[in-house]
């Protein structure tokens, strides 16, 4: 288990999501590194990051 996924299990989710019928959580990044990634745990364990960007015309 990588650092970043150790981070995701000790975390709180931010928001809650779906990918058809299977729930997602959504963690916002903890490691100072890569402030604006999302870290984002699937219900079977699998683990992704995806970045967060702001639409345009919307303060951050």
């Amino acid at each position: 288990m990588t650092r970043r996924q150790v981070i995701l299990l000790r975390g709180v989710p931010r928001a809650y999501a779906s990918e058809g019928k299977r729930p997602l959580l959504i963690y916002d990044a903890e490691d100072t590194a890569t402030p604006s990634w999302l870290h984002v745990r699937f219900e079977d364990g699998r683990v992704a990051s995806v970045r967060r960007v702001p639409a345009a015309g919307v303060p951050a």
